[in-house]
């Protein structure tokens, strides 16, 4: 039911993929795939499905906070999002795409799991999912969620955010047949020369001084970062106004 061992890549000698990488979206792709629809076809329904849900997984988040056509813009804006779209087109990333795509999700969860217990159940399975969708997504989204979850201090007791900190938690023990291995079993893998490849993750930093060794990297994707970026100010601020106005009116 789990693969860990793909035993006919590199050319026989076999890999441990799936002990370090998350499985999550090739069982929906083995699914469609049973359902007799070709490669070709089930990546593409992979990625408009994983665009769909971004959308509507923003849109949901900011339906109670910004009511409907706003938050039908954002939904629109975060699924034409630059580093969307380079995702989807460019670098075809399809298990970060999806869990892109669950971030505004989870967050909403967490909005709702501070007063109302049953949908604490809700944020630790979206936890799960995260987990066993794609790794590095997981840990900037639980560095930021946590920040997020602490200024709710403010709102409600300590008891509703330890409690839901620790449904999140629960989330990473549902997952922690995937997650358990990936930290015990790294030193049994090449992790070290992996570090090395391009310069390291130090070189291939958004904004860091470091030349990388793919010029489109460098050129592009920088770009689009501090178009993105500027982009979420001048709405933060629009956004800022309008909800003041309102709260005015």
């Amino acid at each position: 039911m789990y693969p860990r061992w793909l035993a006919n890549t590199n050319y026989g000698y076999g890999s441990p993929d799936f002990v370090f990488y998350p499985p999550g979206v090739y069982y929906i792709g083995s699914f469609l795939k049973l359902a007799g629809i070709d490669i070709q076809k089930t990546i593409t329904f992979l990625f408009l499905l994983a665009s769909l849900l971004a959308g509507f997984s923003c849109y949901v988040y900011g339906r109670n906070k910004w009511g409907k056509r706003v938050s039908l813009l954002a939904a629109l804006a975060y699924m034409t999002s630059p580093y969307l779209v380079l995702n989807i087109y460019q670098r075809a990333a399809l298990p970060e795409t999806f869990a892109v795509a669950l971030f505004p999700l989870g967050l909403f969860l967490t909005d709702q799991a501070f007063g109302k217990p049953k949908w604490r159940i809700g944020l630790a399975f979206c936890f799960a999912a995260l987990s066993l969708t794609h790794a590095p997504s997981l840990l900037l989204y639980t560095i930021f969620w946590f920040s997020y979850v602490i200024c709710f201090l403010l709102k409600y007791s300590w008891k509703a955010i330890v409690i839901t900190i620790a449904s999140g938690m629960v989330g990473l023990g549902i997952a922690s047949f995937y997650l358990l291995p990936a930290i015990l079993e790294k030193n049994l893998v090449n992790v070290n020369s992996m570090r090395e490849v391009s310069g390291g993750f130090q070189d291939n930093l958004i904004w860091s001084p470091g030349s990388w060794t793919n010029i489109f990297m460098r050129t592009t994707i920088t770009d689009i970062f501090t178009y993105q970026l500027l982009t979420i100010i001048v709405l933060t601020i629009i956004i800022f106004f309008a909800v003041g106005r309102n709260l005015k009116n």
